[in-house]
């Protein structure tokens, strides 16, 4: 079973997010910062991660960058209502942004292409 890392701070989205993927198949364990981040690398070693940032905070941009620099090749999702981030050049290690909703058949879509396909598109 494939492992996915979630890092989303509002409840609801949180939520909804963890419960769709699950439904897919996947694992999901959740981090909301950077130090948190650590500890589940710590613990587990996550297949890919799904980032929700707000643009007012710089927890999941720190988050973002310790991935990387935990493990630079895992694929990496930016998921966010908020359009600002195609446009912000500190989130381009990512691999895709999605615009988030009330569907997650497109996330659901792109993860599992970047988890069984290994394909890493651009934005």
């Amino acid at each position: 079973m494939k492992t996915i890392l979630l890092i989303e701070r509002e409840s609801e989205q949180q939520t909804a997010c963890q419960s769709g993927l699950e439904a897919s198949g996947y694992r999901v364990v959740l981090a909301s910062n950077s130090r948190e981040v650590i500890r589940v690398f710590g613990i587990e070693k996550p297949d890919l991660a799904i980032v929700s940032p707000h643009p007012l905070r710089a927890e999941e941009l720190q988050a973002l960058q310790a991935i990387k620099t935990i493990d630079e090749s895992l694929p990496i999702i930016i998921y966010s209502r908020h359009s600002l981030f195609g446009d912000d050049f500190r989130y381009w290690l990512a691999d895709c942004v999605i615009s988030s909703g009330s569907n997650l058949d497109v996330l659901k879509e792109k993860v599992s292409v970047l988890l069984n396909e290994g394909s890493r598109t651009p934005f």
